[in-house]
């Protein structure tokens, strides 16, 4: 079962960086110098996206409080539409249609947060998007 953020009062992300999964590939070079890429499976796996927040005081510890429920990075993650979207002033949404749906997110990192001001503060979250065996 997916672990939830909950609802969250602060805006989406005010960065992101997203980088595409990618396939299982090898490529073999013979002493002669040519060689052949193998695709070793047609799922791609270990898309990553990392996401800064300005957040207030119960948002920041909302993330704190879906990461340790979720054991890091043990359980997978239902990630809100708005994590993807951002806040339409700041960054453009990015369209997610395309993206795998065998894919499943989970954390890729501990989140951590500097404190700007008080109940203000700027939180970086990392994920990763996962290629599950299905049992």
């Amino acid at each position: 079962m997916a672990v939830s953020f909950g609802p969250l009062e602060t805006c989406g992300p005010t960065a992101r960086k997203f980088e595409a999964a990618e396939f299982a590939t090898k490529r073999i070079q013979a002493i002669t110098g040519a060689s052949e890429v193998r695709l070793y499976g047609s799922l791609a796996f270990d898309a990553t996206m990392q996401l800064t927040f300005k957040l207030n005081e119960a948002d920041k510890n909302a993330f704190y409080a879906c990461y340790y429920a979720a054991y890091g990075m043990y359980k997978a993650l239902e990630i809100p539409e708005t994590f993807f979207a951002g806040e339409s002033s700041v960054l453009d949404k990015v369209d997610f249609s395309d993206f795998p749906d065998y894919l499943r997110w989970r954390w890729a990192a501990k989140p951590s947060h500097e404190t700007l001001r008080p109940d203000l503060h700027r939180l970086q979250a990392n994920f990763i998007a996962t290629l599950d065996i299905r049992s």
